[in-house]
């Protein structure tokens, strides 16, 4: 059988990881080598999920992929911030390599120090466009610049404490936050999606054409 390389560095981290003993620290070097984007992103959502099972896991890698794998989850309440830490390397005006504490705030916004090379300016530039609409005083539906590649067209949906991702595609639940979305509220934004699910994806469209 013919497989990609990724593939077989792939098994030897997924079998490192489930094989390793509770309270094992496990270091992983560019675990992003020969994978697919998607696969990546996938891969990230495994190791946080070896990570909350009693290993400690220490990632060294130069993935966009991951690195946004992270910033999804956190945005999504998939993975708690205070359960990562994450450190971007970068040379400072005296030509000196720096450690900067990164971390990510709600709708996995990046804070932090000498971040300017973790993107594009192009990017930065388009972070802060959000198109915005109200459903009544109850919800505030949003489309946001520069989402994840690896997620499929997606609108954010808020009301107070809850938070959730709906997808583009047939307005259903993609993705809850903490505060699990009780079956009225699913039924009020997927009904305020038929009515507008055209302009919602024209606004995605607007948004990502240029990414």
């Amino acid at each position: 059988m013919n497989v990609g390389s990724g593939i077989s560095y792939l098994i030897s981290i997924i079998i490192t990881c489930l094989g390793a003993e509770k309270g094992a620290v496990i270091i992983i070097e560019n675990p992003e080598i020969h994978l697919h984007p998607r696969a990546q992103s996938r891969l990230c959502e495994f190791l946080y999920f070896v990570s909350r099972s009693g290993r400690q896991l220490f990632l060294e890698t130069h993935s966009d992929h991951i690195f946004n794998g992270i910033r999804a989850g956190v945005a999504t309440g998939e993975m708690e911030q205070e359960h990562i830490k994450v450190h971007f390397f970068a040379v400072n005006e005296q030509y000196e390599t720096q450690c900067n504490p990164i971390i990510f705030e709600k709708f996995g916004k990046i804070v932090g120090l000498n971040i300017d090379n973790i993107f594009t300016p192009h990017w930065w530039d388009k972070e802060a466009e959000i198109r915005t609409w109200r459903i009544g005083q109850k919800y505030m539906i949003e489309i946001r610049a520069n989402e994840f590649d690896f997620h499929p067209p997606h609108f954010h949906a808020s009301s107070n404490e809850f938070s959730a991702v709906f997808k583009l595609s047939d307005g259903k639940l993609y993705a809850g936050g903490k505060k699990r979305w009780h079956p009225q509220m699913i039924s009020e934004i997927e009904e305020w999606y038929r009515v507008h699910k055209e302009e919602l994806k024209e606004a995605w469209d607007n948004l990502h054409g240029n990414l």
